[in-house]
């Protein structure tokens, strides 16, 4: 059964340089009953400060969706693939054999 969920009832954290709400449980934030939909297993709403980012990290069997509503971001991975999306624009990435996200996420304005 889908359920409608609000807004100020997922989870919120705010680092500084990244304010993230997780819609379902995802790194710090843990509810048992927010564990995915089928095979979706994360939803975010990132704002990141301009000229700040995510630190390498790895990824693997997955697939991520980026939607830039404002400002620009850009990727890039341990392959050498990249992408730059700006305001109402978005990327997708595939990854079945594994890779690492290279540098950071940059987000400007």
């Amino acid at each position: 059964m889908i359920r409608q969920r609000r807004a100020g009832e997922r989870g919120h954290f705010d680092h500084g340089w990244l304010d993230t709400y997780h819609t379902f449980s995802f790194a710090g934030y843990y509810d048992p009953t927010q564990m995915g939909f089928r095979a979706l297993r994360v939803i975010n709403q990132d704002r990141v400060q301009p000229k700040e980012g995510f630190p390498t990290h790895p990824h693997r069997d997955m697939e991520i969706v980026t939607y830039v509503l404002e400002g620009a971001l850009e990727h890039k991975d341990s392959m050498g693939n990249g992408s730059s999306p700006r305001g109402a624009d978005g990327g997708l990435l595939g990854n079945q054999i594994g890779w690492t996200q290279h540098g950071s996420l940059l987000c400007w304005w």
